[in-house]
């Protein structure tokens, strides 16, 4: 990895390390835009308890889903999938809700 690759990571790492605390008060829209921030860049970051930024975003997004408008919901999904971060549950909370 190089340097300036390492330095994005550094980054993002520390955004996700002070969204977590607050993460529950983000709405549809700020979820969308962190996943698909860290996702342009290729990031997906690891909590020190083993947990990923994507984990916590999908369980912040599955209450609020409907929510979501449909571009939010399609950034989102296309952000878990260019990180390849599967969340079985988010997938298909937003397959139903596309559906319904």
């Amino acid at each position: 990895m190089g340097q300036q690759s390492q330095q994005k990571q550094i980054i993002f790492q520390s955004i996700a390390n002070a969204s977590l605390p607050v993460l529950s008060k983000f709405d549809a829209r700020c979820l969308s835009n962190l996943a698909y921030a860290n996702a342009i860049v290729g990031s997906a970051p690891v909590f020190a308890e083993g947990g990923t930024l994507f984990d916590r975003i999908a369980g912040a997004s599955i209450p609020i889903l409907q929510k979501f408008e449909p571009q939010e919901i399609s950034n989102m999904v296309w952000s878990f999938e260019k990180v390849r971060s599967s969340n079985p549950s988010l997938f298909e909370k937003v397959a139903e809700h596309i559906v319904s």
